[in-house]
């Protein structure tokens, strides 16, 4: 692994945790054992580096090979679940909008809904269904503690059994039924 990847993954550990605002690069090089102007030889800013996390993670989804939307779903549930971080960062930074991504990051992200258009038909708005999406397996693995505690008050079961195949049938009721 480079110095660069190094810092990479040091600071997606913090942004997951505290958020782009509260994270401070000076912990970050800390945590790697080295200065803050060596952070700054790698990168130009705080703002560069956590761009380069989603670029570089969203880039991992390979979207060409992705042939229905149950395969979308599955797909984007495997991503979120095996990269628990990113789920945290993108979590944050939709509560805020976007305000720290960039267009060229913005740009890779959005190939996702590009391609979530193939599957859907065009009466269907894809930024609806790609919220739905992002916002069920998102919230799902993020709010498990919560939800274990809403669980003991009130007796239910916290646990879905498969949250992306329940996903997908929900969507493609939705799907039906706005064609009707």
């Amino acid at each position: 692994m480079t110095k660069k990847e190094e810092i990479l993954e040091v600071a997606k550990v913090h942004f997951a945790k505290k958020g782009y605002e509260k994270t401070s690069l000076e912990d970050v090089a800390k945590d790697l054992n080295i200065t803050k102007p060596a952070l700054y030889y790698h990168f130009k800013n705080k703002e560069m580096i956590y761009n380069c996390i989603f670029k570089r993670e969203f880039k991992k989804i390979d979207i060409s090979k992705i042939t229905s939307l149950k395969e979308y779903i599955f797909t984007l549930a495997d991503f979120f679940e095996k990269n628990s971080e990113i789920r945290r960062m993108f979590s944050k930074e939709l509560s805020c909008e976007g305000r720290h991504l960039e267009d060229e990051t913005i740009e890779i992200i959005s190939k996702t809904i590009q391609k979530l258009k193939e599957f859907i038909p065009q009466n269907i708005n894809p930024f609806f269904i790609q919220t739905m999406i992002m916002s069920v397996l998102i919230n799902y693995k993020n709010t498990i503690n919560l939800r274990k505690k809403v669980a003991n008050i009130t007796c239910l079961n916290p646990e879905i059994k498969d949250i992306k195949e329940d996903l997908y049938k929900m969507i493609q009721n939705y799907i039906i039924k706005g064609e009707q």
